[in-house]
């Protein structure tokens, strides 16, 4: 996810689920994402929350808190 295989302006949309939390630079990412979208492109994030479950599931361990996702977006 941090370096794309395809030119700029390539997607009209990008869709990123539960992968967000996983990637060791998330800004690189989402500035490579932001790379291959057209200007005026749409980014639809989804990703998981950290919570309770993650005392039984991984995934969810290692999930962002809401302000950690918050501050992911302010730079």
């Amino acid at each position: 996810m941090q370096q794309i295989p395809y030119p700029e302006n390539s997607f009209d949309a990008a869709i990123n689920i539960n992968l967000l939390h996983l990637v060791d630079d998330p800004i690189r990412m989402l500035n490579e994402i932001m790379r291959i979208l057209v200007p005026d492109g749409h980014l639809f994030i989804a990703d998981l929350r950290r919570s309770l479950l993650g005392y039984v599931e991984d995934e969810i361990r290692s999930a962002l808190t809401i302000p950690e996702a918050k501050s992911i977006r302010r730079k």
